[in-house]
C-alpha cells in the first residue's frame, strides 16, 4: 500500500516531532499507523524551476493548507517533506519508499509533439507529450536502419 500527503506536517514520525501544531498529532499517529511501503512525492517541475538558467529550488515555500483550507503550517517545500518521510523510515524501516511523480513541466523543458501527419509540434505541452515526442524522434533515427526482413 502507499499514500500521498503533501504536507510534512503529517509525516513527521513521533519521534522527531513528538507534538505536531494544530492538534495534528492524532492524525499523524493514525498515518504512521498505515506503515505504508509507499510514498508518493508529487514535484511540480514548473514551480521548482521556473528558468531553465536556475537550478530547482526544493525549498519553494508553501502555506501548507490543503486546498486551500485549515489547519496550515506553513514549510519550506519538498525539502521539508523529504526530512519528515526520512523520519518515518528511521523510525519504521522498509517503509515509506519514495516513488516520485513529476507533473506541471515547464514549456521550456518540454519537446513539441510531433503529429504523424504533419510532424509540426503542437503548442500544447505536457509530460507525456514530451515523453512521447522523445520516444517517436528516438525510434525513428534508431528503427530506420534496422532490417526488419530478415
Amino acid at each position: 500500500m502507499g499514500l500521498t500527503e503533501t504536507r510534512p506536517t503529517l509525516l513527521w514520525s513521533r519521534a522527531a516531532q513528538p507534538d505536531p501544531p494544530a492538534g495534528l498529532g492524532p492524525w499523524r499517529d493514525r498515518l504512521a499507523a498505515l506503515r505504508p511501503r509507499y510514498y508518493r512525492l508529487l514535484v511540480d517541475w514548473a514551480a521548482i524551476q521556473p528558468d531553465p538558467a536556475r537550478l530547482p529550488d526544493w525549498t519553494v515555500a508553501t502555506d501548507g493548507c490543503e486546498r486551500g483550507r485549515p489547519p496550515c503550517q506553513a514549510f519550506a517545500g519538498i525539502r521539508d517533506v523529504l526530512r519528515a518521510v526520512a523520519s518515518q523510515q528511521q523510525a519504521a524501516p522498509g517503509t515509506f519508499e519514495v516513488l516520485v511523480s513529476i507533473y506541471g513541466v515547464p514549456a521550456w523543458a518540454a519537446a513539441p509533439r510531433l503529429m504523424r501527419s504533419h510532424l509540426e509540434p503542437q503548442p500544447h505541452y505536457s509530460l507525456r507529450q514530451s515523453f512521447d515526442a522523445i520516444a517517436y524522434v528516438d525510434c525513428a533515427e534508431r528503427c530506420s536502419s534496422l532490417d526488419v526482413t530478415a
